[in-house]
């Protein structure tokens, strides 16, 4: 979800597109209320699609790029796996790709599980970015984010899929999300921007 990231995450989004220009085309994937999708239309992306699995996430999405009269941006409901796996056929046709589901590991007994999950979507996310384009994967589960294995997890999707990719940023919470030195359990946003080879 777009809020509790750092406010470098969108605005490297926004970056991102305008580098590429006006033949940007981004895939945001458990979009919420559409805040990378946005900043990407924003930044005069060609087209712009957002997916979310909740009917009321994606109207707020719409409602949110009506407001800004944004008509580069489509918002759709469908399960991101399904999505991901109907758009294989199209090969690596996005520079952009954003990848932030909700929390899938709530616990740390749920870590192994949830490691699978993390690697078969970064592995079909991977597999839908242009060369020279670039895949944001997050993470807000606490058990993922404190174990450290998040990074090494998406190089091995990236792997999976054949492609290969270089770590270009990592961003955390936003300075508003107070963390306490003395609660681990409080440090749990993950974004991992990787350059696409």
């Amino acid at each position: 979800m777009f809020d509790f990231l750092t406010s470098l995450c969108p605005q490297r989004v926004r970056a991102l597109v305008a580098a590429v220009g006006p033949s940007c085309r981004v895939l945001d994937l458990c979009c919420y209320s559409g805040g990378f999708a946005l900043n990407a239309a924003a930044a005069g992306a060609a087209s712009v699609l957002g997916v979310d699995s909740s009917a009321a996430a994606v109207a707020l999405a719409r409602a949110n790029g009506a407001r800004n009269g944004y008509n580069n941006v489509t918002f759709r409901v469908g399960d991101v796996m399904d999505t991901l796996l109907a758009l294989q056929p199209g090969g690596p046709a996005y520079d952009v790709v954003v990848l932030d589901p909700p929390k899938l590991a709530p616990t740390r007994g749920a870590l192994a599980r949830a490691s699978s999950r993390y690697r078969k979507l970064n592995s079909l996310a991977a597999s839908l970015v242009a060369p020279g384009g670039t895949l944001l994967t997050c993470s807000c589960s606490g058990a993922m984010t404190q174990s450290g294995a998040f990074g090494g997890l998406v190089a091995d999707s990236l792997a999976a899929a054949g492609r290969s990719g270089a770590l270009a940023a990592h961003c955390g919470a936003a300075a508003c999300h107070v963390q306490c030195a003395g609660y681990a359990e409080g440090n749990y946003l993950t974004a991992l921007f990787f350059a696409m080879h």
